[in-house]
């Protein structure tokens, strides 16, 4: 379970109603102030979850006031090739060389379907490629494959909630993928990418078969909190990483996020342990 808040600024009817321009862009550019877009746009820019960076915007527009408008239906189809460059050093920190390595490029397809007023049906599916394979796109089995899963799931979503299932984002990545942001080994220290995988199995990267669900709630002006998302992941029975024919149980996420700048711990349940 994750439960985070925007890291955007409230702010007063006044203000939404002066302008109301078509883009979340232009409504956050008329009711931020610089450094509040500065944050804003860091945040999204870093955010490896395309659907985060979405529900991000149109939270914002709810939150001035404005309704977010959708196409009935949005077919995306999309790629980037991405390098590092990586400088070695030795032990007294003098340049030895410099080699370029692999930075997850990738290829990948979105469709969005509207099915009722405000509901919309979307599915997505993105895989991941090497172009020299120094730091590779796939990690463990899939280190030989052309090309490696990255996402699939398919989901339905309002403003205020979706539900998803498939592989996914985690919600762990909520609070981790912010908390660490290094371009080549970001998530190493926080754990997202463990056992040599991408996290699917233990839920803490791209989650594997996963249920989740996200919330946006917003209280005011009946209560003095600010709006805030609420996440939840399920998974059952996804096999243990490195070990044989062995299986986790039910697993639930619960990191908390209370603010941009903290993040309590994460907790994870396995058959009934800590």
């Amino acid at each position: 379970m994750v439960i985070s808040t925007p890291s955007y600024a409230q702010v007063s009817e006044e203000q939404a109603t002066e302008a109301v321009p078509d883009t979340a862009e232009n409504v956050m550019e008329e009711a931020l102030t610089d450094k509040e877009l500065d944050t804003f746009r860091t945040e999204t820019s870093t955010n490896e979850n395309p659907d985060a960076v979405r529900r991000a915007e149109r939270q914002a527009l709810i939150e001035v006031g404005v309704t977010p408008k959708r196409d009935p239906w949005e077919f995306e189809l999309y790629g980037s090739v991405r390098l590092h460059g990586i400088n070695h050093f030795d032990a007294d920190f003098d340049s030895r060389s410099f080699e370029f390595g692999d930075g997850e490029s990738r290829l990948g397809a979105s469709v969005d379907l509207l099915f009722a007023e405000e509901w919309h049906l979307f599915a997505r599916v993105e895989a991941g490629f090497d172009v020299l394979e120094t730091y590779t796109a796939g990690s463990g089995d899939d280190e030989e494959k052309i090309f490696v899963p990255r996402l699939h799931k398919v989901g339905v979503d309002s403003n205020h909630f979706s539900l998803t299932y498939g592989k996914s984002w985690s919600t762990y990545y909520t609070v981790a993928g912010a908390a660490d942001r290094f371009a080549i080994f970001g998530g190493e220290a926080v754990g997202l990418y463990n056992a040599d995988t991408d996290g699917g199995a233990t839920g803490t990267g791209r989650a594997d078969n996963a249920v989740q669900s996200e919330i946006f709630l917003d209280f005011s002006p009946w209560l003095p909190l600010k709006p805030f998302n609420l996440n939840v992941q399920y998974q059952h029975g996804e096999p243990i990483p490195k070990v044989n024919n062995a299986h986790y149980g039910s697993a639930w996420r619960q990191p908390t996020k209370t603010s941009t700048s903290t993040a309590g711990p994460a907790k994870f349940l396995r058959n009934g342990s800590t």
